[in-house]
């Protein structure tokens, strides 16, 4: 019996992954559709890439929902929600660029912004539910014999979502591919303890779309975006200090007392 409980645990697991790399395809090939090219009106192309990006994602989340993860059985961890607070800056790090180092403004904002907002919203959305659900689950069943588990999950987990953005080398500058890469892995640590630590995806999925709202569709829209040596200094600096601050929480949430879920 307890056999049979193992082999259909480690076929839904293997299901997991399945389902993650068959949507991760799906989500790769919608990138690479040249809607623009079929449809000249700019707002009308990027209106049928959000229609097809909210299809996509309700294929995902009823993937999500069939592989879910296994309830938590006695114990959860006491959470402080304050310890957020730095994340904010650094989700919204470029406009305080913007503002300390007096870049120049745009005369017009675009008129497709609030369609770019609903645009990052459902990719934020495909992705964390791909790589901070489906994959770092998926993880963290593989190393479940593992004394780090959690820390080897979100490591995994996070170079994947990286090495996703390999896909930007298809016409794109290959400097701005490889700061992405290094910025997305970082990015990915960082949601990836989010996840972990306060055990929910709603968490990461809105650090994850205040960090492309503010740091990316907002920034770009405001400001004439200048990559100097300051701008690249600042973001690293940034960058490494909120994935150092996101790891210490991680050593001391993990080492904190646990209590009984009933006493919450």
């Amino acid at each position: 019996m307890l056999y049979n409980a193992f082999m259909a645990s480690d076929k839904k697991n293997t299901n997991r992954l399945y389902s993650f790399l068959y949507l991760l395809l799906f989500y790769l090939g919608i990138d690479l559709l040249p809607i623009e090219k079929w449809i000249p009106e700019a707002s009308l192309a990027s209106f049928v890439r959000l229609l097809v990006l909210f299809c996509l994602l309700l294929l995902v989340i009823k993937e999500a929902y069939q592989n879910r993860r296994e309830e938590q059985e006695t114990i959860r961890r006491k959470r402080d929600y304050f310890a957020l607070l730095p994340f904010v800056f650094g989700f919204a790090s470029n406009l305080f660029y913007a503002l300390f180092f007096h870049q120049e403004r745009k005369d017009a904002i675009s008129s497709t912004i609030v369609i770019s907002v609903f645009m990052v919203l459902m990719m934020a959305s495909i992705e964390e539910i791909l790589f901070r659900y489906l994959l770092l689950s998926y993880f963290e069943n593989l190393f479940s014999k593992k004394k780090q588990k959690e820390l080897l999950s979100v490591l995994c987990s996070s170079l994947c979502f990286s090495l996703m953005h390999v896909i930007n080398f298809y016409g794109n500058a290959y400097g701005a591919v490889f700061a992405q890469l290094g910025y997305t892995l970082l990015l990915g640590i960082i949601l990836g303890f989010l996840a972990v630590l306060f055990e929910t995806p709603l968490l990461p999925l809105l650090g994850h779309f205040l960090y492309n709202f503010f740091n990316m569709t907002l920034y770009s829209g405001l400001y004439s975006t200048t990559f100097s040596v300051s701008y690249v200094i600042y973001s690293a600096a940034i960058g490494i200090v909120l994935t150092a601050y996101s790891f210490l929480l991680f050593v001391l949430f993990t080492r904190s007392k646990k209590t009984p879920i009933e006493e919450q």
